[in-house]
């Protein structure tokens, strides 16, 4: 039996886990920060809407997760960016990772998600007031019912004004570079 969880802030608690799971396996999915801001910025859960603290939230996020990988025997980086362009090339980089088998189905998702998506109730705060009905939940994981998108790559390219590039540039720039993303 297999069990994955998503959770993004885990990845400033992955030796706590491990220590806990000895056998956890971690798989950090790294994303363009400029692409990653503007999917975020718009969530419930995002930290803020101006650039400069997505930027920071996107860089403290990703090092964090890069440190803590560091003392962790099983993490593994993977970009996003490779799962859309070689989507069975990463999978099976994942499955090797955590020694389960490749097939061809899981390159099918969409065809399962609108099942899996029926589980994602109305979230409420502690008061019992609404923090994100079912529907927008389903709203904001739409584009897990479709095939993979190519189009998710660079959007930042198409969707942000220089002045915000370049103020996200000034907030993580350094590391954008070393992940091997250009900067404009």
């Amino acid at each position: 039996c297999r069990w994955g969880d998503k959770t993004p802030l885990y990845c400033r608690h992955m030796p706590s886990i491990e220590r806990l799971l000895p056998e956890a396996h971690f798989i950090h999915v790294i994303r363009d920060g400029r692409d990653a801001a503007l999917s975020l910025r718009l969530r419930y859960f995002s930290p803020g809407y101006e650039i400069e603290t997505q930027a920071a939230y996107w860089r403290d996020n990703v090092e964090s997760a890069r440190q803590a990988g560091e003392r962790c025997e099983h993490y593994l980086e993977l970009r996003y960016e490779d799962l859309l362009q070689e989507p069975a090339a990463a999978l099976r980089r994942v499955c090797s990772f955590i020694d389960l088998e490749f097939a061809d189905s899981m390159l099918l998702y969409y065809e399962r998600t609108p099942d899996r998506l029926r589980e994602h109730l109305t979230r409420r705060r502690v008061t019992g007031d609404v923090l994100i009905s079912h529907e927008d939940r389903l709203r904001q994981q739409a584009a897990t019912m479709r095939p993979l998108d190519l189009n998710r790559i660079d959007v930042w390219r198409r969707e942000m004004e220089l002045n915000e590039v370049l103020r996200f540039q000034s907030v993580a720039g350094d590391l954008l570079k070393d992940l091997g993303y250009p900067l404009a």
